[in-house]
C-alpha cells in the first residue's frame, strides 16, 4: 500500500511539473517539484522583494505554490489594468481560502469570499449602504471625531500618543458608522479584540502564507494533530463571539426604540428580505471594522510622515487652507480643496497601505503579451511596485502631489488614483466613500490647526515603516510635535467648548493650551 501511495504521489508531481512546462507562463524563479517556488510571504517586507524581482522577471512574475498551484504577482500598472480591470469579469473571483475564509471565518470573510450568492448579497448591501450619497449621512460623525482628534493631538506629550489619537479617531468613526458606538480610547476591550483579529488573519493573506491552502490535503488531518485547525477554531470562536454580540446589542436598542441610525440598524430592517441569517449579517457588518480602521489610520500616518519629510508640501497645503477656509471657522466637507485631494492621492501612491494586495482567482485563461495565465491560478497586484512604475510616474521616491494636478490646479486621473488605495475591478473596496471623507476632513483640520515639526531633519525621516509581515502597513512611527497656529486658536477654542458640552464629550480636554 505504501509503495502504491508513493508511486501515485510521484506520478502526480511529475504530471504537475510537466503541465507547468508545457504552458507558456510568464517568467519566474525556479520551482521544485514538491515545494514549488520560494515565496517571500514570511519576509518582513515581501513587497520590496517583489519590486526587486521585477527587474529580473518583468511585470508579471510566476510562482509555484506547492506542486500544482500557480501564483502570479503583477508589478506594473499596464499589466494590472489589463488583467484586473479590463478582464475583471474573469479575474473578479477569489481563490478558495481554506484557512482564513473557511476555517477561521466559517465562510463569511467577505474579503476572501468566492463570487457566490452570499458574496453578491454582501456587495449589494455595501453598494447601497456605503454609496457616495449614503455615506454623506456620516459626515457629522466624521467632522466631530476629527475635531476631537485635533484637540487630543494638541495634548500629546510624547511621540507615541499621536498614533493612539489617529487610531482612536478611525476606530471611533467606523464603530459609530457600524454600531453607533463611540470609542473613547483604545483601552476599549471590544476594539482591542477586533484589532487583534484583524492582524491575525491579514498575516495569512500574503502569497504563500497559508500552508493549508498550498497543501489542501491538510484539511483531512484531524484537529488534534493539526495546529492550523486548532488555531482557526479558537479564532472563529472569538471573532464570531464579538461580531454577533455587537450586532445583537444594536438589535436590542432597535427593539427598545432607543437606537440611532447606523449601518446595522439599516441592515436589520432589510435582513429578512435579503435572506441573511444573524451570523451572516453580523459578519457583513463586522467586516467593515477591519476595512475602515487600521487602513485609514495607517493612511493618516503616511500623510504625517510625508508632511514631515516634505515640509514645503505641507506649507502649500496650509496656504490652500488659509485661502479657502480662512481663520474664522474650521474646515468642512463643502470646501473645495484640490491640493489636499492631490496630497491624499500621492500618499496612496508613495506608501500604499495594502502593498501586496489581495488574491484574485482567474475563472478563465488570460493572455498577457503572449504569455498565458491559466484558469484557476491566483493573481496578486503588488501595489507597492505598481505605484513605482517608471513608465507612469517620474521620480517615484519623491512625494509630489502636483503629479495629480493639471497646469490650472485641477485634479486629474482621479479614477486611477482611487485604485492606488481601494483596489481593482469588482473587488475594489466598497467603503471608499466613507474612507475618503474621513481622510479628507482629518487632513484638512490638521493642516488648518497645526504646524508640525520634528527634531529630525526632513532627509532623516524614516522612508519605510517599521512593520512585520501582513497585508497592511501598521501605524508608522515618526517623532514630531504639533503647535497650534495663531490664526486657528480662536476657532479651535470655540470648537473645544462646543465639543465639551455635547452628548459624547472629548475626554481629557485641557483648554490651557489654547489660551
Amino acid at each position: 500500500m505504501l509503495v502504491l501511495v508513493l508511486f501515485f504521489s510521484v506520478a502526480y508531481l511529475l504530471e504537475a511539473a510537466e503541465e507547468r512546462r508545457q504552458l507558456k507562463l510568464p517568467p519566474g524563479p525556479p520551482a521544485s517539484l514538491l515545494f514549488g517556488s520560494r515565496l517571500p510571504a514570511f519576509d518582513k517586507h515581501p513587497w520590496l522583494v517583489f519590486d526587486e524581482m521585477k527587474k529580473q522577471y518583468g511585470p508579471v512574475i510566476t510562482f509555484a505554490d506547492g506542486p500544482s498551484k500557480l501564483i502570479f504577482v503583477v508589478t506594473s500598472l499596464k499589466a494590472a489594468q489589463h488583467i484586473l480591470a479590463e478582464k475583471a469579469a474573469i479575474s473578479g473571483d477569489r481563490p478558495r481560502s481554506i484557512l482564513v475564509n473557511e476555517w477561521m471565518s466559517g465562510g463569511n470573510r467577505v474579503l476572501l469570499m468566492p463570487r457566490n450568492d452570499r458574496f453578491r448579497k454582501y456587495r449589494r448591501i455595501y453598494s447601497s449602504a456605503l454609496s457616495d450619497k449614503a455615506s454623506a449621512h456620516y459626515e457629522s460623525i466624521q467632522s466631530q471625531e476629527a475635531k476631537d482628534a485635533m484637540l487630543q493631538l494638541a495634548q500629546c506629550t510624547d511621540d507615541k500618543q499621536w498614533q493612539h489619537v489617529l487610531t482612536r479617531l478611525t476606530a471611533s468613526i467606523i464603530m459609530s458608522v457600524i454600531y453607533d458606538i463611540r470609542v473613547e480610547g483604545l483601552h476599549d476591550p471590544r476594539v482591542q479584540t477586533m484589532i487583534k483579529h484583524l492582524f491575525t488573519f491579514t498575516g495569512y493573506v500574503l502569497p504563500g502564507a497559508s500552508v493549508p491552502d498550498a497543501w489542501p490535503i491538510l484539511q483531512y488531518v484531524p484537529k488534534i494533530i493539526n495546529p492550523w485547525k486548532k488555531m482557526a477554531a479558537e479564532f472563529l470562536k472569538s471573532e464570531s463571539g464579538i461580531v454577533t454580540k455587537l450586532f445583537s446589542e444594536v438589535k436590542v436598542r432597535v427593539q427598545q426604540g432607543r437606537a440611532r441610525r447606523c449601518f446595522v440598524s439599516d441592515l436589520q430592517e432589510e435582513q429578512k428580505a435579503l435572506g441573511l441569517s444573524d451570523v451572516e449579517a453580523s459578519y457583513c457588518s463586522g467586516a467593515l471594522f477591519g476595512a475602515g480602521t487600521h487602513t485609514t489610520a495607517s493612511a493618516l500616518s503616511v500623510l504625517v510622515l510625508a508632511m514631515l519629510k516634505y515640509p514645503a508640501e505641507y506649507k502649500k497645503l496650509q496656504a490652500e487652507m488659509d485661502r479657502v477656509v480662512g481663520s474664522d471657522r474650521m474646515p468642512s466637507f463643502e470646501d473645495e480643496l484640490p491640493f489636499l485631494q492631490a496630497c491624499l492621492y500621492e500618499s496612496f501612491r508613495w506608501r500604499p497601505i495594502t502593498p501586496c494586495g489581495a488574491p484574485h482567482r482567474l475563472e478563465d485563461d488570460i493572455v498577457w503579451e503572449g504569455r498565458v495565465l491559466p484558469k484557476g491560478s491566483v493573481v496578486y497586484a503588488c501595489q507597492y511596485s505598481i505605484n513605482r512604475d517608471p513608465e507612469v510616474y517620474s521620480d517615484v521616491d519623491t512625494f509630489k502631489p502636483d503629479r495629480f494636478l493639471d497646469s490650472t490646479g485641477k485634479l486629474t486621473a482621479t479614477r486611477d488614483a482611487m485604485q492606488l488605495l481601494f483596489g481593482w475591478g469588482r473587488r475594489a473596496c466598497p467603503g471608499d466613500h466613507v474612507a475618503m471623507r474621513s481622510l479628507r476632513i482629518t487632513l484638512a483640520m490638521l493642516a488648518w490647526s497645526f504646524d508640525i515639526t520634528s527634531p529630525l531633519k526632513p532627509q532623516d525621516q524614516p522612508t519605510v515603516s517599521r512593520c512585520d509581515r501582513g497585508v497592511m502597513y501598521p501605524i508608522l512611527a515618526a517623532d514630531f510635535c504639533v503647535r497650534s497656529r495663531t490664526s486657528a486658536s480662536p476657532a479651535l477654542r470655540r470648537a473645544c467648548l462646543s465639543l465639551s458640552q455635547r452628548e459624547y464629550p472629548c475626554p481629557s480636554i485641557d483648554l490651557v493650551w489654547l489660551s
